[in-house]
């Protein structure tokens, strides 16, 4: 998330549909700490939707004005 907040340019960030939650380790994992005498470190799982709206510079608009053309226009 955090990468995606230090992006040129970006106007706005939303989050939608967030889910935090404590990871679980699969089986296999687990037994493996337990028999090594190690203590996991705590993990969290985000899950969820993150939208970005960002201006276009100059260069970007004008590229992007004769593909929008071709999308079935008149």
């Amino acid at each position: 998330m955090s990468g995606v907040a230090t992006l040129p340019r970006v106007v706005i960030l939303t989050m939608h549909d967030i889910q935090l939650r404590p990871h679980q380790p699969s089986p296999e994992a687990a037994a493996a700490r337990a028999g090594g005498g190690q203590r996991a470190p705590a993990q969290l799982v985000m899950e969820g939707t993150i939208k970005t709206y960002r201006y276009l510079d100059a260069s970007e608009i004008a590229a992007a004005a004769p593909a929008a053309g071709t999308k079935g226009g008149p």
